[in-house]
């Protein structure tokens, strides 16, 4: 899989200091490996699409909300690292656009005991909508 640019001069505002501290973390930089898909999900690629993201929240760069919306979905399963940031700011992201949100809370991680809890426990507690959606992943909905 090819992983787009990431260059922490390019990047704006505040993330630019981020990135030019963990400069050697950023795509340009970092061996390739480290960021590849387990075997066991790269074979689902395709027909499952790879959206990668450059800040905490996956919605700010419209790549995964243009692609939710192309496919008409209206919910999501939402798993990751670090609980407290990247995983509230896409739970947050989502239901600021109107998705329904499952949180895999036995699929979350943080490099903390103590920051996994304190963001399971904020997750838990925002709203959602009421009524889950019909499962149907967007591969197989033919659209």
């Amino acid at each position: 899989m090819s992983h787009g640019r990431c260059f922490a001069d390019e990047m704006a505002g505040a993330w630019r200091r981020y990135y030019q501290h963990w400069r050697d973390m950023t795509l340009d930089r970092i061996d390739a490996e480290l960021i590849e898909l387990v075997p066991a999900l790269a074979r689902l690629v395709p027909p499952a699409t790879v959206i990668e993201k450059h800040v905490y929240s996956p919605f700010f760069e419209r790549q995964l909300l243009n692609l939710l919306r192309e496919h008409r979905v209206d919910g999501m399963v939402i798993t990751g690292t670090e609980t407290d940031v990247c995983v509230l700011a896409t739970v947050l992201g989502a239901i600021d656009f109107g998705y329904w949100v499952v949180l895999a809370i036995d699929a979350l991680c943080s490099s903390s005991d103590a920051t996994r809890r304190c963001g399971r426990s904020t997750v838990s507690d925002l709203p959602s909508k009421s009524k889950p959606p019909t499962p149907r992943p967007f591969w197989q909905t033919g659209r």
